[in-house]
């Protein structure tokens, strides 16, 4: 049953990001945030770790929009990693500043995708399910 969920969760994150029209919406229910000391090593201190939250994120083929308190948006430069059940994007913020977009799901939480926004300073997670 793994399986399959990771199958068609793989698939149907593949035909959204293969077509140009298609849009991705997801619901983040949990967000954590980190500081961390380069953009190679992980998050060294947690702000706010799994805070219930309720936020909509919209993942197009050329931008990220986090409909937060303060919207967020990114702008896709190009992807830079496409494996199984995980997708990473270089992106520039509104403000121009690099950073990566990350989208992974995991069979061990089926139905669950992690967002993560990673700058070399600080992290942003969101556990999300798909709207």
């Amino acid at each position: 049953m793994k399986k399959l969920f990771f199958f068609l969760c793989f698939f149907t994150l593949t035909s959204i990001f293969a077509q140009d029209a298609k849009i991705l919406y997801l619901r983040a229910n949990l967000g954590s945030m980190g500081i961390r000391d380069d953009e190679f090593s992980g998050v060294s201190e947690w702000l706010v770790e799994g805070r219930e939250i309720n936020i909509l994120i919209e993942l197009h083929q050329t931008k990220v929009i986090i409909h937060s308190k303060d919207q967020q948006s990114y702008h896709v430069i190009n992807q830079v990693e496409n494996t199984t059940g995980s997708y990473k994007w270089l992106c520039k913020d509104k403000e121009g500043k690099s950073c990566y977009i990350a989208l992974r799901t995991d069979p061990k939480y089926p139905g669950l995708m992690n967002v993560a926004i990673e700058y070399n300073d600080m992290v942003w997670f969101y556990i999300c399910t798909q709207e």
